[in-house]
């Protein structure tokens, strides 16, 4: 099945034969990263999951993406089911475009019902249910419109449009049809005064529901939004099938 939409679909495709990762809603889970490359840096991304690069210290930041250097490790905690403590297959990959077309991607699966094939951690006999909602009740909505847009780029007016940089490699500063993502508003603004939109940023208090009305005017294929390091429901709400 060619629709890329479909690319990381159990479902369409089976499962991956990368690591399939699984675990029981509230265990522990540790990623043990060793980067054994000679000439690349990776990143390592965990779709609706977070971890402290410095695990030992509680004030540090939480994040769901690190760069990883040459020979570099690291030990990132988490609890399975992330920030909304729900149930369901969340991709880890690298977030490198390039690796993440090889193939360097897998499935964290999380389950909330005990598996025949899958023994319980000590302390975690019975794992919990999913979480039934995301948005605790009450909680203040922010709602935005957000377009895919085809529009034509150049990043720096002072630059060519293609800079050599080594082993035949070309830098692009230019794109005649690029894609991007808007708010809404800011490109009716741009079509008023000629100005190119800025680029997508939300803003949202914590402890806020954020809800997007994503609306795709590409020329053509689809359109999707994937949002780091913030919880949401990894059935309806990753951006992605998988």
């Amino acid at each position: 099945n060619p629709d890329p939409s479909k690319l990381f679909s159990s479902k369409v495709h089976g499962d991956p034969s990368t690591p399939m990762l699984r675990a029981y809603l509230g265990d522990s889970v540790v990623f043990r990263i060793l980067h054994g490359m000679m000439n690349e840096t990776h990143t390592f991304v965990v779709s609706g999951h977070g971890y402290r690069p410095e695990r030992y210290d509680p004030q540090s930041r939480v994040t769901n993406a690190l760069h990883i250097g040459i020979a570099e490790r690291y030990d990132l905690a988490t609890t399975a089911g992330g920030y909304q403590q729900m149930a369901g297959d969340y991709i880890y990959y690298d977030g490198r475009t390039s690796h993440l077309s090889e193939g360097s991607w897998g499935i964290i699966r999380v389950h909330d019902k005990l598996q025949k094939d899958l023994k319980p951690l000590p302390g975690n006999k019975k794992p919990k249910r999913s979480a039934k909602q995301l948005c605790p009740k009450g909680a203040p909505v922010k709602n935005f419109s957000v377009v895919a847009v085809n529009t034509a780029l150049k990043f720096n007016p002072n630059a060519e449009d293609e800079i050599e940089v080594d082993f035949e490699r070309k830098l692009l500063l230019a794109n005649t049809d690029a894609k991007i993502f808007a708010l809404e508003g800011e490109m009716a603004k741009a079509a008023a005064d000629g100005r190119r939109p800025h680029p997508l940023t939300l803003r949202a208090n914590i402890g806020e529901c954020v809800k997007i009305k994503l609306t795709n005017r590409l020329k053509k294929g689809n359109a999707s939004l994937h949002a780091n390091n913030i919880a949401f429901d990894p059935l309806d709400s990753q951006g992605i099938n998988v």
